[in-house]
């Protein structure tokens, strides 16, 4: 025999196959716990992948409902209402028989003036309680 083999030859046919056995067992949980944690990160991957999607779906309703918006606006954009509205605000244009009125807005109070149109209290004359119920009830002195 070779020199190799020598250290496996005092090993009895019964103890070489429960060594293979525990090494097979060994293998096949190793490759369990291999296919569990792939499969793991393939389910998160996949969960991402559907948060992505949901995002994308609520991206484009919301683009949906800008369009739409923006398609109402263009058709009162274009509408003979508007048109006039826009000739009388920015080109000061009238139709004939309408007559053109201008109000002015009322320039606003400084600081000062307004402080100065804010009468002060009149000093109150210290009156006794008595006399300031019977004043309340019976009128003034």
């Amino acid at each position: 025999m070779d020199s190799y083999w020598l250290p496996f030859s005092r090993y009895t046919k019964k103890m070489k196959k429960t060594v293979l056995f525990f090494i097979t067992i060994i293998i096949g949980i190793s490759l369990t716990f291999l296919i569990l944690f792939l499969a793991s990160k393939e389910a998160a991957r996949n969960q991402e992948i559907e948060k992505e999607i949901e995002t994308f779906k609520q991206e484009a309703e919301k683009t949906k409902r800008n369009n739409l918006e923006l398609e109402e606006k263009i058709s009162y954009f274009e509408t003979l209402e508007y048109q006039e509205k826009i000739a009388k605000e920015k080109l000061n244009l009238q139709k004939e028989g309408e007559n053109v009125v201008i109000v002015k807005p009322v320039p606003e109070p400084k600081e000062n003036e307004i402080q100065d149109k804010i009468p002060e209290p009149a000093e109150e004359i210290k009156l006794p309680v008595y006399k300031k119920w019977w004043n309340y009830f019976f009128g003034s002195n």
